[in-house]
């Protein structure tokens, strides 16, 4: 939620410099804006497809893996279910005792920490 806010605020300030700028440079700015809202839509589908798999998949690791790579498409647009997934993939690799999915959580979870400057 945070990173969309500030990318909206990127947004708006090169918007209101275009006006300022030569055509190429408008162009330009105007492509990469367009692609940025491409990238979005197709990791959507990323995320819908990955949700199916957690609905309709019984093998415990396989869930795991796929709360993990949750966490990683949402990791660029929304923190807290990045956050939110990671506990899931972790909540579930120590109940089964799956030391790479309880590493793997932690390893994460530590870079959206360490990114947020939240210690605790």
């Amino acid at each position: 939620m945070y990173l969309l806010g500030i990318h909206n605020y990127i947004t708006f300030i090169i918007s209101t410099r275009m006006l300022k700028q030569n055509n190429t440079t408008k162009i330009i700015i105007l492509i990469l804006l367009i692609t940025h809202g491409i990238s979005f839509a197709q990791n959507r589908n990323t995320i819908d497809s990955l949700n199916k798999i957690i609905n309709t998949t019984t093998e415990d690791t396989t869930i795991i893996h796929t709360y993990l790579d949750l966490s990683i498409e949402y990791q660029n647009c929304n923190l807290d279910t990045a956050l939110y997934y990671l506990d899931q993939s972790l909540k579930k690799s120590l109940n089964i005792k799956y030391k790479k999915g309880i590493a793997d959580a932690y390893r994460k979870k530590g870079e959206i920490v360490i990114y947020l400057n939240n210690y605790k």
